[in-house]
């Protein structure tokens, strides 16, 4: 079969045709630029008590991240705490710090105590808005013992 420069040239003809329809077939109305992470509202609620089941007041809860922090919330009367934030819950669990900042004056030195909570779908209360917002998620019965502070601490 023999070089046939006319067939050659509709062949290129026909690849510049089809691969422009391409080109032009991808453009459409420009999308709009999204920064950030998807992210889910969420709320954790518990008590804090000590080893005994006395409730302890005053200690503060507060979300450990490197991302931004919302503010501390601090425990009642009776131990109870409600913790609301955001973040990638699903994916990467929120690890919250139970800190005793005032010591022995609200009734005990208690260490401090790390717990992660894990979130899953049946967490889920309520649905998610537009591209980014992926639901609001609740856990209750997060419970937190603070064992006292011993002399080595």
């Amino acid at each position: 079969m023999a070089y046939d420069p006319l067939n050659a040239l509709t062949m290129n003809k026909l690849w510049m045709l089809l691969l422009s329809l391409l080109g032009f077939a991808g453009c459409d109305e420009p999308q709009e630029d999204m920064y950030g992470t998807p992210y889910a509202e969420y709320t954790v609620k518990g008590r804090v008590t000590d080893a005994a089941g006395t409730p302890i007041a005053g200690i503060e809860v507060r979300r450990s991240s490197w991302g931004s922090d919302p503010s501390a919330v601090r425990t009642d009367t009776r131990g109870a705490y409600t913790f609301e934030a955001d973040g990638n819950v699903l994916y990467m669990p929120p690890v919250l710090t139970f800190t005793d900042t005032d010591g022995p004056a609200g009734g005990g030195d208690f260490a401090g105590k790390e717990v992660e909570v894990a979130f899953a779908e049946s967490d889920r209360t309520g649905p998610g808005e537009g591209n980014w917002m992926y639901g609001r998620f609740e856990r209750s019965g997060v419970d937190v013992v603070l064992a006292e502070k011993t002399g080595e601490e």
